[in-house]
């Protein structure tokens, strides 16, 4: 096998396993939310009353302190 056949044959299984220890570390589960800090933070209740607050990942929105970040209160209740 050429060096370069190997090197691509052994990037391929490292980021296949990098994936799935990505993939193995989520989980899923139900809550109510409870609070919106900003675009990006909520605060949600789960089915133990606990509360939870969590960042959501690749959202691209302003903070509070930032312009538009008072807009976060505009948008729809449920």
């Amino acid at each position: 096998m050429p060096p370069a056949m190997i090197l691509r044959l052994t990037l391929h299984i490292v980021f296949v396993l990098f994936i799935q220890i990505g993939l193995s570390h989520a989980a899923t589960f139900q809550a109510k939310v409870i609070h919106v800090a900003d675009g990006d933070t909520i605060t949600v209740l789960n089915n133990s009353n606990r509360q939870i607050k969590i960042r959501l990942n690749g959202i691209d929105c302003p903070e509070k302190a930032q312009a538009y970040g008072n807009r976060r209160n505009s948008s729809p209740k449920t």
